[in-house]
């Protein structure tokens, strides 16, 4: 089928760019995680399954802020998240890293799956550490998941945080697949603005250096869910919970314009643009785009009574 075959070149990619990330030096902008502040995964057994994650304690003692969970995109792992943005999210709340279904160390039963059932997948893990709120914040597919959670189970989520994504599949999928038709070396350039890339040579020194495999088998399940999701946009306008819509201007994936319609659509939202931002802008300016998100949990913070 064509979406095995474009689900199978985007994994070839990844595995690609993730020996790429391991070889790159390690840039002190980055501040990675120390061996003892990055703690052991974690397992959750929920609904039959083996959820991964990472649990990591806010840096500053007493906070009394919601913990903040974190949902990750398409084809990656939990390692995947910038490391700086990580240390800046964590200065004053306690941050969890879940791995999608199937990936990592996630298992993954048999069978297709839908978006929605990563997103149950997302409320089990929260329900089963006893969290009755949590800020969330999806990057990409993970937006996409963050979205079907919050209108799912908004009873859990204080707010909503959605880096890079879409509410809308239609202009997605005929992305992916010409993401699928690149070469390696070009479309890992094209993750980045070519200006910005320019100007920054070394920026693969920025990304991850413990990437896992992709599991393409699961990335393949992962691109006929997306392709099959019937999207948001008709019911965004039912959430309540203050949301916060990041999206990079030079983004070609998940195009800005799609961040302006979830926006839109979305009673209160915020839109913050960054103007020199692509698909992977948490890896540009990571430090900027964590306070952009703590600008907005720390409002939330001080006036308790938004939700």
């Amino acid at each position: 089928m064509r979406h095995t075959r474009n689900a199978r070149a985007l994994a070839l990619f990844l595995l690609l760019a993730a020996l790429l990330c391991a070889c790159a030096r390690t840039s002190h902008a980055t501040r990675p995680l120390a061996s003892q502040d990055w703690p052991q995964a974690r397992t959750m057994h929920a609904d039959g399954l083996a959820l991964d994650y990472i649990d990591l304690p806010a840096r500053e003692a007493g906070t009394q802020a919601p913990p903040l969970l974190l949902l990750t995109g398409y084809a990656v792992t939990k390692e995947m998240w910038d490391q700086a943005l990580l240390h800046d999210l964590r200065a004053r709340r306690r941050v969890l890293v879940l791995d999608n279904r199937g990936m990592g160390q996630s298992a993954a039963p048999a069978g297709a799956f839908a978006l929605r059932d990563l997103a149950r997948d997302a409320a089990a893990l929260l329900d089963g550490l006893g969290i009755a709120h949590a800020d969330v914040l999806g990057w990409s597919m993970g937006g996409m998941t963050a979205q079907e959670l919050a209108l799912l189970r908004p009873d859990l989520v204080r707010s909503l945080t959605l880096l890079a994504t879409v509410a809308e599949n239609a202009e997605l999928m005929p992305v992916l697949d010409r993401m699928a038709a690149l070469p390696p070396a070009q479309l890992l350039g094209a993750m980045f603005p070519p200006g910005w890339a320019a100007a920054h040579p070394d920026a693969p020194a920025r990304l991850p250096a413990r990437p896992r495999p992709p599991n393409m088998d699961v990335i393949t399940r992962q691109y006929a869910a997306m392709k099959h999701w019937t999207g948001t946009l008709e019911r965004l306008p039912a959430l309540r919970m203050p949301v916060l819509v990041l999206a990079g201007g030079q983004d070609w994936v998940c195009r800005s314009e799609q961040s302006r319609r979830i926006a839109a659509a979305i009673p209160g939202a915020r839109l913050e643009v960054m103007h020199q931002g692509g698909h992977w802008m948490m890896h540009q300016e990571p430090e900027a785009l964590a306070r952009l998100v703590e600008d907005f949990l720390a409002k939330l913070d001080a006036t308790p009574a938004t939700r």
